[in-house]
């Protein structure tokens, strides 16, 4: 009985060792150069730009990508600042302030251009906000505090809005920002 508890063991201790040791014998004892590290860094993670809505445009990482700026531009920097392409790129013949295009993201960012310049945007993204917080689902008693002064309205969609430069809509109880817009809009989109 010891001796096959012995043998056992035995097996077990060079089970382990096979199991621990390197595959390649002559790998493990080769030295390292001096200078290479034995493993590379991991990359420094990329900050990734944020958008802020303006009365005047857009600030894009700190930068101000004005109403008027070029379509080229305007796009170049929110897709930047979104980390993808647009989802969708159009042109919208009949709107009241005549052909726009426009550009829009899956998270509810629409900019529109006339003559290829920046003529507005307007939003359904609650993650995109003004640099007073206000933002789509903030309440009326919040923008009324950001922005003193809002003056709303009901017209033929719904409770329109105007507080420091910036508009929308809200929600038919006048309780909470449904969409924020400035400049220029179609609302066919």
């Amino acid at each position: 009985m010891k001796f096959q508890f012995a043998v056992s063991v035995a097996v077990a201790v060079l089970a382990l060792q096979a199991c621990t040791a390197p595959a390649d014998p002559a790998a493990a004892e080769a030295p390292v150069p001096a200078g290479t590290p034995a493993e590379a860094p991991a990359p420094a993670p990329v900050k990734a730009a944020s958008i802020v809505l303006d009365a005047g445009g857009l600030t894009v990482d700190g930068a101000t990508v004005a109403i008027g700026a070029s379509k080229a531009e305007t796009v170049a920097a929110v897709t930047a600042a979104i980390g993808g392409p647009p989802a969708v790129t159009d042109a919208f013949e009949e709107c009241g302030a005549g052909p726009m295009d426009h550009v829009s993201w899956d998270n509810g960012l629409h900019l529109l251009f006339q003559q290829d310049a920046f003529a507005g945007w307007q939003t359904t993204a609650p993650d995109l906000s003004t640099a007073g917080g206000i933002h789509v689902g903030s309440t009326l008693a919040a923008l009324q505090a950001a922005y003193p002064g809002v003056a709303i309205e009901q017209d033929t969609i719904g409770w329109y809005f105007t507080a420091g430069g910036i508009d929308g809509y809200l929600d038919e109880a006048k309780a909470v920002i449904q969409r924020l817009n400035v400049g220029v809009t179609c609302d066919a989109t």
